[in-house]
């Protein structure tokens, strides 16, 4: 049976200043830094952007060293109090290199891209109202080194300027390097194979892996061993046939790591709508302090206990692939954590989890054009979170789905608030149990839709649009009364202590 509870008596739809695009600015939509720009769109970027930088400060980072007439990549930083800085508003920033001029938005305090500096370039600076941040940049011609094939010896250390020209293999017991400030070109259909073990930490001097042209993306970067990654830009990868069977979800990974272990930090992978940023199986993995900005799909996690995974500071951003293009997706899984992490834009789930039971701690998803968090059989435990602009908030599917949600706020979703379902129809008596506790649920137009009857789900301490007939004592039914993302003071759900709280 299925069965719907519709919101009634709630007309008014919930506008917070993160969520109504009507108040951004419009020269943050602009691409350019002078085209387009007329005086009242200055003035109100200009109010924005002072707004927006108060006790805040920009961190820029970009190689040191830069090919004669290529782009650069940079990725630039809003921080306050030494943490990233989640903005409600988009904010336009303006990056400079010599004569080269682009604007860029940081979206929920952080953005990427291209610059493609003058020959007599010093520096990179980025500017938001009153902040700066500068990066020295030399223009350099260095000499081109070709690799192919199984390397060997002084093989193994890489730096300058090197290319991939045909497929590389790094034999077991083997490790490459690859130094700080290094520029890798990886040509199209290209891979690098790791029997051994891969270490690329640029720390104050980033490593770029590029596609040679932008145009022709190279392969994959495939390991086995030990991956250390540390302030590495990685674009352009994907090319070849992509199944199911040996990708998983959407698209070919620019780096697929299995029975080893992934260490990544302060990495970028950006800008391969055609490929996926990271896969992993059966193996330990840490990322922290990476950004994953227009890909196809962000990272995925197929891994057997007791491997875990742990996510924290992270951004994932636009993942617009070709078939089930998530922010994240984990299967099964020793140990899961993902920390104070935002997920913005993605063609179906912010997160998807299927036969795992991760902690989401912290985290912002929004802009998902299905599910915000998408459980399929065990679940996860969901702490201090802020959902909206999906299409569901939650959905909970399978027979041994019991998913915790505490302190959650969901707003501004299109369809439904929360959805338990037994999506193969083969389990019509099953009983699922989620529990949620301290949950703000906005005017929506289905709070709850489910297969299930008798219903086993538990809301309790809660703010809701409509009696949901589910068990749970101490919930108010009330129409939220928010400011930013937190329960304004006075309100119903201050009062229960509902929602996310202490962004």
């Amino acid at each position: 049976m299925r069965f719907g509870i519709a919101a009634t008596g709630f007309s008014a739809v919930l506008a917070l200043a993160c969520g109504d695009d009507s108040t951004r600015a419009d020269a943050g939509r602009d691409a350019g830094l002078d085209t387009g720009l007329d005086a009242r769109a200055d003035a109100r970027a200009d109010a924005d952007a002072d707004a927006a930088i108060e006790g805040a400060s920009l961190a820029l980072l970009a190689p040191r060293r830069a090919l004669l007439g290529e782009r650069v990549p940079f990725r630039v930083v809003l921080r306050r109090d030494a943490a990233r800085d989640w903005a409600h508003e988009p904010t336009p920033v303006d990056i400079e290199a010599g004569d080269a001029r682009v604007r860029v938005e940081l979206v929920r305090g952080m953005a990427v891209g291209w610059i493609t500096p003058s020959a007599g370039a010093e520096a990179i600076r980025a500017s938001l109202g009153a902040l700066d941040a500068t990066r020295p940049v030399a223009i350099v011609e260095d000499a081109e080194r070709v690799v192919r094939g199984t390397l060997a010896g002084d093989e193994l250390r890489w730096s300058g300027r090197v290319r991939v020209e045909g497929d590389v293999v790094v034999p077991a017991g083997q490790t490459l390097v690859i130094e700080p400030g290094t520029h890798v070109r990886l040509d199209a259909g290209v891979g690098l194979q790791v029997l051994g073990d891969l270490q690329a930490e640029g720390g104050d001097d980033p490593i770029t892996l590029l596609a040679s042209d932008p145009s022709m993306p190279f392969g994959h970067i495939r390991a086995s061993g030990s991956v250390r990654l540390g302030a590495v830009f990685v674009s352009g990868g994907g090319a070849g046939a992509w199944t199911h069977a040996e990708f998983r979800h959407c698209c070919i990974p620019m780096l697929w790591v299995d029975d080893g272990s992934l260490t990544v930090t302060g990495s970028t992978f950006f800008d391969s709508p055609s490929a996926k940023g990271i896969l992993t199986e059966n193996t330990d993995v840490v990322i922290r302090d990476t950004i994953f900005s227009g890909l196809g799909f962000g990272t995925e996690h197929f891994t057997e206990p007791p491997h875990t995974v742990l996510i924290e500071d992270c951004a994932y951003r636009e993942m617009r692939g070709i078939d089930d293009d998530d922010g994240m997706y984990f299967w099964r899984l020793g140990d899961a954590v993902v920390r104070r992490t935002t997920i913005s834009g993605v063609d179906d789930d912010g997160v998807d989890i299927e036969s795992a039971t991760p902690r989401l701690e912290d985290v912002l998803i929004e802009d998902a054009a299905d599910k915000c968090v998408s459980v399929t059989n065990e679940g996860p435990t969901v702490v201090n979170a802020f959902f909206q602009r999906c299409r569901v908030g939650v959905k909970v599917d399978g027979t041994e789905a019991a998913s915790r949600f505490e302190r959650v706020t969901m707003i501004d979703l299109l369809e439904e608030g929360v959805r338990l379902s037994d999506r193969e129809g083969s389990q019509p008596d099953a009983i699922i149990r989620p529990v949620f506790d301290r949950v703000i649920l906005g005017p929506v137009p289905t709070p709850l839709l489910t297969d299930y009857d008798p219903l086993d789900a538990t809301f309790s301490d809660s703010v809701l649009p409509a009696e949901l007939g589910t068990s749970g004592t101490g919930n108010l039914v009330a129409v939220p009364d928010l400011e930013g993302y937190e329960p304004r003071e006075g309100s119903a759900a201050a009062s229960l202590g509902a929602g996310f709280r202490e962004w």
